[in-house]
């Protein structure tokens, strides 16, 4: 089993791989992904081996890696990776958050015992929710979970914002549509809407993650595409608890995306920003707020 760190290398270059849109026989180095992902050749290796077992690239002798997949077999939904034991340990420490079953401060000892945790695991999920925004440090000792997450209030700022923000880097004057991001992203959603059987929800997720990085990528401006991608991760995290038959309501957003890059690819970027605007708003009022106590 790769590490968590080998899994989410795995996952970037296939994405890397099909923004490119690489065919069979292309050839990949480690200089090449150390340089595109900013980390050690070590987890390039260990994510490579994991994809060549896959079938997704192959090694060949003294010559390195090379694309094993055709362009029409290389999609994002050809791996279907494992969720990590860290990824598991944060769902569970956000839903203990959500169902009340921890208190809003703590320390760092609390939480190893709460978890069963060493000290070094303990270290990194607490960094990782910070990264998230779910926890925030102390003034003095320990940690405390963000009080306006788990919120009714919280969730309505965020649309709030996030109609506000997306629109903006959509009319941005940098704003370039990435060809290559669009046209994954439009295959896997054609992909998601033709099914006989609806998609998994964290598929429907991924794909809802994507449409919006998409526009914060094209925007060519680093600062919409933090800000969208913040959002995007709160979201992951917190989504079971702010939607109810979420399935059903991604699956007509895949379709409202799919409206929006039909806009964005014949250069309508003022269509398309009232189009996000309106889906954004859409989003919001077909939500419901899972009540959770006096949450607000």
């Amino acid at each position: 089993m790769p590490s968590p760190l080998q899994l989410e290398m795995a996952r970037n270059i296939l994405e890397y791989l099909c923004r490119r849109e690489m065919s069979a026989g292309n050839h990949l180095t480690e200089q090449e992904l150390v340089r595109e992902f900013k980390v050690s050749r070590s987890p390039i290796r260990g994510a490579l081996s994991y994809l060549a077992n896959m079938g997704i690239v192959e090694r060949r002798p003294n010559r390195g890696y090379f694309v094993k997949l055709s362009g029409s077999e290389l999609r994002l939904d050809s791996l279907e990776l494992p969720r990590t034991d860290d990824e598991e340990l944060l769902l569970t420490v956000v839903e203990d958050w959500f169902e009340k079953r921890v208190p809003q401060s703590f320390s760092e000892a609390e939480f190893r015992r709460r978890y069963g945790l060493g000290k070094m695991t303990a270290s990194r999920i607490l960094v990782k929710l910070s990264e998230d925004g779910i926890i925030s440090r102390n003034r003095g000792h320990g940690w405390r979970f963000e009080p306006t997450l788990n919120t009714k209030g919280a969730r309505d700022e965020s649309f709030a914002f996030r109609m506000a923000l997306e629109p903006a880097a959509i009319c941005s004057p940098t704003f370039e549509l990435d060809r290559g991001l669009a046209d994954m992203c439009r295959r896997r959603h054609d992909t998601a809407l033709r099914q006989r059987e609806p998609p998994s929800y964290s598929t429907l997720i991924e794909i809802d993650a994507m449409f919006h990085r998409l526009i914060g990528v094209s925007s060519r401006n680093r600062y919409f595409l933090v800000a969208i991608e913040r959002q995007i991760s709160l979201r992951r995290s917190l989504e079971y608890a702010t939607w109810t038959a979420v399935r059903a309501r991604v699956i007509e957003s895949c379709g409202e995306h799919m409206e929006i890059l039909d806009a964005l690819e014949i250069n309508r970027r003022d269509d398309a920003a009232e189009m996000m605007r309106l889906h954004l708003a859409g989003s919001l009022d077909l939500t419901t707020w899972r009540e959770l106590g006096n949450a607000d």
